[in-house]
């Protein structure tokens, strides 16, 4: 391949004389692939279509004035913080996605964007992150192995990022499962609060974003639009059931989570109220005794037995009678 082909996992492209694009295919109607070095005078072959591929950050000039999209659409593809979300347009399709970051270094919770523009014969997707799936795609397009549409392209970024964060969303349950049965155990589960807790968070955090991304998938596939014919709407609608799985498990990890955290302040409350119990009643026990004691040990004159030699075995004897009385008065209410 020539070496404007290649590209760094950086955020932008050196060997590429425009700024902001990181790569982009130039798609013949017989499936050829060529690298695109100017995209704002490249048009789409007939039959064909044009894939760029855009970092962001460097981008701006080309999406607002070189790329004759609409000011509309380029304010979405620019914006700094999205949300997963799809709109339909006249000329095409506008859809933010997200994925999970597989990144050297980074945490999978910290979500990747991936801003997404289908036209009939065109796609722009916009990044800020590199992507995993972006990444494998671009390495088959350089192979010559393209899709016949961008619509068929588009529908591919999404498996691709499902199939992603599938295995992560999968990795929490399995994880909890461990716990939960470690939580059944005495003496564990104050440990395993922390890691639960942080558990729930991650499965919040992603629910937070895959949940409206499911709903922007199932809008993509609501209506033939663009660069998106029948069949592609079917493999959407696919996709669609697919996140919406995928939610669905994170719905029941986050609850799974919560019964779990609820039941173990359960167990430490139960724990703290017998061990209160036991104190109660010990101390009740002993209140009497400890009058008795006490008054006999008062330093004044009168006392009685203070002179006879079996006083103190009686007194003991006493006392030993008034506790096995508390402790069947106890018994025998279920206090202990």
């Amino acid at each position: 391949m020539p070496d404007t082909y290649q590209s760094s996992p950086g955020t932008s492209q050196a060997l590429l004389p425009v700024r902001g694009m990181i790569e982009g295919f130039r798609v013949s109607a017989d499936g050829t692939v060529t690298p695109v070095e100017d995209p704002s005078k490249e048009k789409a072959p007939r039959g064909g279509f044009i894939w760029l591929h855009l970092n962001i950050e460097e981008a701006g000039e080309l999406i607002e004035s070189d790329l004759g999209l609409d000011p509309m659409v380029a304010r979405s593809l620019l914006a700094q913080e999205t949300r997963p979300r799809c709109q339909h347009l006249r000329s095409g399709v506008l859809i933010n996605l997200r994925g999970v970051n597989l990144n050297e270094g980074a945490r999978p919770e910290d979500m990747i964007s991936i801003r997404c523009w289908l036209e009939a014969q065109r796609l722009i997707t916009v990044r800020m992150r590199r992507s995993v799936a972006v990444e494998e795609l671009r390495e088959l397009y350089r192979a010559g192995q393209a899709h016949e549409r961008p619509g068929q392209l588009l529908v591919e970024i999404i498996r691709r990022l499902l199939s992603l964060i599938e295995p992560v969303v999968d990795g929490l349950a399995d994880s909890l499962d461990s716990l939960e049965e470690l939580a059944d155990k005495v003496g564990e589960s104050d440990a395993l609060e922390d890691q639960i807790s942080s558990m729930r968070h991650d499965a919040a955090t992603y629910r937070r974003y895959l949940g409206p991304m499911r709903d922007a998938i199932v809008k993509l596939g609501s209506r033939e639009t663009g660069g998106l014919n029948a069949d592609d709407i079917l493999e959407i609608q696919e996709e669609a059931d697919r996140a919406t799985r995928i939610v669905e498990e994170l719905d029941i990890t986050i609850e799974r989570a919560n019964v779990i955290v609820d039941q173990m302040a359960a167990a430490r409350s139960d724990r703290m109220n017998r061990n209160m119990m036991v104190l109660s009643v010990v101390s009740a026990i002993f209140l009497p005794l400890g009058f008795l004691t006490g008054l006999l040990g008062i330093n004044v004159g009168g006392v009685p037995g203070a002179d006879n030699p079996y006083a103190f075995w009686i007194v003991v004897a006493i006392c030993l009678f008034c506790g096995l009385v508390a402790g069947a008065y106890f018994k025998a209410r279920d206090w202990i």
